[in-house]
C-alpha cells in the first residue's frame, strides 16, 4: 500500500503541472466556487431593479403634469420624485425578505427536515444573505432621503415656500427617523465584533421600530384628511412580519429548556486567556445535528440569549459548550467564567442554565459521505468536535473484525453498481444515434475508459462536457501508462515498481498486486490494458502523444469549470424575462414596440439554449423527458404571442402560460447550476446498511499552545475511548486520524506544551505538528490515500473558521478535483462545506507605546530561566488548582467531580 501511495502521489505531482492555477483560473475558480450566491445576489439585483424601475415608469406617467415645462428646476422635479419613489419601493422588497433570514427556527428546519432546498438557497450563508439585504436597505434609504432633501433644499432656495414645508412635512419626519434607525442599525452591525454584544443585540431592535414607522410614513395627516392617496408601505411587509412572529414564537414556545449543568471547568491560561467547558444535561427533546448552535441565558448574569456552538455527539446525553472568554470585564463571558468559578470552589447545589435551540444548519447528512476532512481554524473547532464523536460512537458500537469485512462486500457491490450504471449514461442526443446505428451498447458497456460527455448531471466522472465518445483514462490503467513518466521522467525506463511502459500486455500492475485482488479487479484491470493496447489514442510508447493526452485532460476539466460559470447567465437571464414580462404588462404605460420585439427575441433565444443544453449535453433522467416536452411546448406558446403580435399587452391567462414553461426552464438551469456536480454512491447501495464515515481526518489549526493546552485532554479522551473499545490502535487508526497545526510564535509556550503532551498516545503517535499547515498538501493527501486504499469513496470536506480560509480552501478543493479527473481517479470526489462565522476579537491588550527620546535608553532585565514562560503569573493560580503530572502547565483547571472521560463513557 505504501509503495502505491508514492506512485499515486508522483503522478498528481505531474499531473497538476498541467492545471496551472493562474490568476484567471483563480478567478474561474472564485466564481464557480461561490456560484450559489453569485447566482442568489443576481437574481436579487435582478428583481430590486425591476422594481425600482417599474414604479419609477409608473410615478412619471402619473406626475407628468406636476410640473410646466419651461419652469424652473423643471427636469428636476420631473426626475427626482419617480426615482425617489422607485428606490422607495426597492426599499420596501428587501423589507419583505429581510425577516425571512431571521427566521431562525424555519431554516434550521427546512435544512434537517429538507435538505434539497439548500441546493438553490445556501441556508448556511443565510447569516450573509441576512447583512447584504440591510446594508442595501440602508443605501437605498439613505439615497432616497438625500434626494428629497437635496430636491425640496433647491426648491425652498428659489423662493418657493412648498419646497421649505416638505422638508419638515409628516412623511419626512417619519423618513428621518426610519433612516437614523436604519443608520445605528448598519453601524453596530458592522461594529459588531468590537462593541459588547449586548450593544449590539439591543441595537439591532431598532429595526422593529423601523417597520412601525414605515407602517405609519404613508399614513400621514395628508393621507388621512384625504388630501393625498398615498400607496401605502405595510403591504409589502405584513404577511413576512406575521411569518417572523409566528417563527419566534415557535422559538420560545417549542425550543426552550431548562437543563442542569452536568460538568463543568473553568480553565485559566498563563497568558491571561480563558476557556469554559460547559456540560449540561440534555433535554429529551433536544435533537440536533453536527454544525448547529444554540442559546445560552442564565437570569443571575443577565436576561440576554448567547449563541455557542454545540461541541458534543448528536447522541450524547449531555450538550457540551466550549467558550472563550472575550472582551471586557464585565462581558457574559467574564461574568460567566467567574460565577462558574465560585460555584466550582463552592458547594452551591445544582447550577441551571436555559437553552434554546438547535439552530443553523448542520455541515451535510453524513450518511451520504463515506469519508469526512475536517479542518478546524482555531475556535472553529467546536463544530468539527461534533463531527468527532458523533463518528467515534458509530464506531465504538461496531465489532472492527465484522465492520472491515462488510465494508469490502460494501465497496464490491458500489463497484458494481457504477459499473452497471455506465452504459446508462449519455444525453438524449447521444442514446438516439446509438439507436439509430442498430442499437448497439456504448463502448463504455465494456470499456470503462470510456465515458460519454455530459456537463451538468450527477455521475461518476462530473467534469466532461460534449456527447462525443473519448477516453478517459480510469485508475489502474492510468497508473499503468503513466508510472514510468512520473517515476523516472520521460526517458522510456521502467517504473520503480517494474511495469513495463511500453509493454502494455506486461503481466505486472502498478496499482496491486494480482493474488490480492477480486476477479472482477483483475478483469478491469485487463480490459483497461487492452483499451491502451487497441484504442486509437493508445500509442502510448509515443511520449509526446501521451503527454498531449494529459494537457487535454487538464483543459478540458477547466473548460468544464467555465462552461458552468458560463451557465450562470442562464438562471438570471430567465428572471430577468420573466420580471420585465410581469412589469411590462402591468405597468399603465404605452409600451414601445422594440421593447416587445427585444422581449420576444430574448424568449425564444433562452428557450433555444435550453432545448440545446438539456437535449445534447445534460444525461437522461426521470426530468429529461419533462424537459423535452417543454422545449417541444414553448414554441407552440410562442406562435400564440405571435399571432397577437405583442408580448406585453396579454390577458392574464395569456401571460400564466408564458409563465409556466419559463418558470419551468429557469428553476431547471437554476439547480443545474447550484447542485452538487458529484454522485453520491451511497444511496445507490443503502440496503447493505453501511451508513457511518469509513473514515475521518480530523485537522486543527491553532495559533494559541495555550488553547490546545485546555482542550486537549477532551480530544485525548475521545480517542482513548474508541482504543479502549476496539482494544486496537492500528484498527482506530484506519478508521479516525487527529492532527493538529500549533502554529503560536511564542516558542516557550511550545516548548511548555510539548512537556505536557509528553507521554499521551497522541503525542507519540505524531498527531502534534509545531509548523503551519500546508492545505493543498493535506487535501491531496487525503485523495492519494483513498486512490491507493479503495475503489470508490465520495468525502466531505468540512471546515469551520475564517471566511478568506474557506475560500482558500474551497479553491484548494476545485484545484484537487481536477487533478484527480486529470489522473483517472474520477471515482473519488469530494464535496465543500464551510461554516465561517466571520470578524475578530478585540485585541484586550494596551497598545505600546511609541518610543521617545527618553525611552531609547535600555533597561537591564533578568536573565530568564531556560522554558521559563515570560508570562507565567503565580497570582493568577486559582487556589484549588490541579497540580501539573510534570512541572508547569500552560492552563490550569478546575473542574467538577466527573470527568469528561467519565460522561463520555457513560454516554
Amino acid at each position: 500500500v505504501c509503495e502505491i501511495k508514492e506512485n499515486q502521489r508522483r503522478v498528481f505531482t505531474k499531473a497538476r503541472e498541467y492545471v496551472q492555477p493562474g490568476a484567471f483560473f483563480k478567478f474561474i475558480a472564485g466564481l464557480y466556487a461561490e456560484r450559489q450566491l453569485i447566482v442568489l445576489y443576481s437574481l436579487h439585483f435582478i428583481a430590486t431593479m425591476v422594481i425600482w424601475v417599474h414604479y419609477t415608469l409608473l410615478r412619471f406617467e402619473e406626475k407628468k403634469h406636476a410640473a410646466v415645462e419651461g419652469e424652473a428646476r423643471y427636469w428636476w422635479k420631473r426626475t427626482a420624485p419617480p426615482l425617489v419613489f422607485g428606490a422607495k419601493h426597492a426599499i420596501l422588497f428587501q423589507t419583505a425578505l429581510l425577516p425571512l433570514t431571521m427566521s431562525r427556527f424555519s431554516i434550521s428546519q427546512l435544512s434537517t427536515s429538507w435538505p434539497g432546498i439548500t441546493k438553490f438557497v445556501p441556508l448556511n450563508r443565510m447569516f450573509e444573505i441576512h447583512i447584504h439585504l440591510g446594508y442595501l436597505m440602508v443605501g437605498l434609504a439613505v439615497f432616497c432621503t438625500m434626494g428629497l432633501i437635496l430636491l425640496n433644499g433647491l426648491i425652498c432656495s428659489d423662493g418657493d415656500s412648498s419646497g421649505c414645508d416638505n422638508l419638515t412635512a409628516e412623511i419626512m419626519l417619519t423618513g428621518y427617523a426610519i433612516v437614523l434607525a436604519l443608520v445605528a442599525v448598519a453601524v453596530t452591525s458592522y461594529l459588531r465584533y468590537r462593541l459588547p454584544y449586548e450593544v449590539f443585540y439591543i441595537v439591532h431592535h431598532l429595526v422593529f421600530i423601523m417597520y412601525i414607522l414605515a407602517a405609519a410614513h404613508t399614513l400621514d395627516n395628508l393621507h388621512r384628511a384625504g388630501v393625498k392617496n398615498r400607496y401605502q408601505d405595510f403591504p409589502w411587509f405584513t404577511a413576512s412580519i406575521a411569518y417572523y412572529l409566528g417563527d419566534r414564537a415557535c422559538m420560545y414556545i417549542n425550543n426552550r429548556y431548562n437543563a442542569p449543568v452536568q460538568m463543568s471547568a473553568v480553565i485559566r491560561g498563563s497568558g491571561g486567556a480563558s476557556t469554559i467547558i460547559l456540560k449540561l444535561k440534555r433535554p429529551a427533546l433536544f435533537e440536533f445535528q453536527p454544525g448547529q448552535y444554540a442559546y445560552l441565558k442564565m437570569d443571575s448574569i443577565e436576561p440576554h440569549w448567547h449563541p455557542f456552538t454545540l461541541a458534543s455527539d448528536t447522541r450524547s446525553e449531555t450538550l457540551d459548550f466550549y467558550i472563550e472568554v472575550v472582551g471586557k470585564e464585565d462581558s457574559w463571558t467574564h461574568r460567566m467564567f467567574r460565577l462558574l468559578e465560585d460555584h466550582l470552589q463552592g458547594d452551591s447545589g445544582t447550577m441551571w442554565v436555559q437553552v434554546m435551540g438547535p439552530y443553523g444548519t448542520p455541515f451535510a447528512n453524513m450518511e451520504e459521505f463515506s469519508h469526512c476532512l475536517s479542518i478546524g481554524s482555531g475556535t472553529g473547532i467546536v463544530p468539527t468536535l461534533s463531527l468527532l464523536q458523533h463518528h467515534v460512537r458509530h464506531m465504538a458500537r461496531l465489532h472492527p473484525q465484522h465492520y472491515f469485512r462488510d465494508l469490502k462486500l460494501h465497496e464490491r457491490h458500489v463497484r458494481d453498481l457504477e459499473l452497471s450504471r455506465q452504459p446508462r449514461l449519455g444525453s438524449v442526443a447521444a442514446k438516439v444515434m446509438r439507436q439509430l446505428h442498430g442499437n448497439a451498447p456504448p463502448p463504455e458497456a465494456y470499456f470503462p475508459g470510456f465515458r460519454t460527455g455530459d456537463d451538468n448531471e450527477e455521475h461518476a466522472g462530473g467534469y466532461e462536457s460534449s456527447n462525443r465518445f473519448y477516453f478517459h483514462p480510469s485508475k489502474a490503467g492510468f497508473d499503468e501508462g503513466m508510472t514510468s513518466l512520473n517515476l523516472e521522467g520521460l526517458d522510456g525506463s521502467k517504473g520503480a515498481s517494474g511495469a513495463d511502459f511500453h509493454n502494455p500486455s506486461s503481466d505486472q500492475v502498478t496499482t496491486a498486486d494480482d493474488s490480492n485482488v477480486d476477479d472482477t479487479t483483475r478483469q478491469r484491470k485487463m480490459l483497461q490494458k487492452n483499451i491502451f493496447q487497441h484504442s486509437k489514442l493508445g500509442g502510448l510508447d509515443d511520449r509526446q502523444r501521451h503527454l498531449e493526452m494529459i494537457k487535454k485532460a487538464a483543459a478540458k476539466q477547466i473548460q468544464h469549470i467555465k462552461l458552468v460559470v458560463f451557465l450562470i447567465i442562464m438562471p438570471i437571464f430567465g428572471v430577468a424575462l420573466i420580471a420585465f414580462t410581469i412589469s411590462w404588462n402591468r405597468i399603465p404605460l404605452k409600451i414601445h414596440k422594440g421593447m416587445d420585439e427585444f422581449l420576444a427575441a430574448a424568449t425564444i433565444l433562452f428557450q433555444l439554449l435550453f432545448a440545446i443544453i438539456s437535449i445534447f449535453f445534460w444525461n437522461t433522467t426521470p426530468w429529461t423527458y419533462l424537459d423535452v416536452a417543454v422545449s417541444i411546448l414553448a414554441p407552440v406558446i410562442d406562435w400564440f404571442f405571435f399571432e397577437y403580435k405583442t408580448i406585453t399587452n396579454v390577458t392574464f391567462h395569456a401571460l400564466f402560460a408564458y409563465l409556466v414553461p419559463m418558470s419551468y426552464i429557469t428553476g431547471r438551469v437554476w439547480y443545474a447550476v447550484v447542485k452538487s456536480h458529484h454522485h453520491a454512491f451511497r444511496r445507490d447501495a443503502v440496503r447493505d446498511g453501511i451508513t457511518s464515515l469509513n473514515r475521518l481526518e480530523f485537522v486543527w489549526v491553532t495559533r494559541s499552545a495555550m488553547m490546545v493546552s485546555e482542550l486537549m485532554p477532551e480530544i485525548q479522551g475521545i480517542w482513548d475511548s474508541l482504543v479502549e473499545e476496539w482494544g486496537c490502535v492500528e484498527e482506530v487508526e484506519k478508521v479516525l486520524s487527529i492532527t493538529v497545526f500549533v502554529t503560536d510564535k511564542d516558542q516557550s509556550a511550545n516548548e511548555l506544551l510539548k512537556e505536557e503532551l509528553a507521554g499521551t498516545s497522541l503525542f507519540e503517535g505524531g498527531s502534534f505538528r509545531f509548523e503551519r499547515p500546508d492545505f493543498a498538501q493535506i487535501v491531496e493527501d487525503h485523495t492519494v490515500e483513498l486512490a491507493a486504499t479503495c475503489e470508490h469513496s465520495y468525502s466531505l470536506m468540512a471546515f469551520c473558521g475564517s471566511p478568506g480560509l474557506a475560500a482558500k480552501l474551497h479553491e484548494i478543493k476545485i484545484a484537487n478535483d481536477m487533478t484527480a479527473a486529470i489522473t483517472g481517479n474520477q471515482y473519488h470526489q469530494m464535496e465543500f462545506v464551510a461554516e465561517s462565522y466571520g470578524g475578530y476579537k478585540r485585541d484586550s491588550k494596551p497598545k505600546k507605546k511609541k518610543a521617545t527620546a527618553t525611552d531609547k535608553k535600555p533597561t537591564e532585565e533578568k536573565p530568564k530561566e531556560k522554558g521559563e514562560n515570560p508570562n507565567d503569573e503565580k497570582a493568577d493560580q486559582p487556589p484549588d488548582a490541579e497540580v501539573p503530572r510534570r512541572g508547569r502547565r500552560l492552563s490550569t483547571r478546575i473542574s467538577s467531580p466527573l470527568s469528561t472521560r467519565q460522561l463520555y463513557t457513560q454516554s
